[in-house]
């Protein structure tokens, strides 16, 4: 919130500045890939 901007990444940046809307953004997004990890280690093992 009262960071510095120098040196720091813009993704870093806007974690700072935005909080929980991007947080929550990324943690969907990381619950999205986990699943479609899954999905596709589910659909892969009867080929295999």
């Amino acid at each position: 919130m009262g960071f510095p901007e120098i040196g720091i990444p813009s993704a870093f940046g806007q974690v700072t500045y935005h909080g929980r809307g991007v947080w929550k953004s990324l943690k969907w997004g990381l619950v999205i890939t986990v699943l479609g990890d899954i999905l596709v280690i589910l659909f892969r093992e009867p080929l295999i």
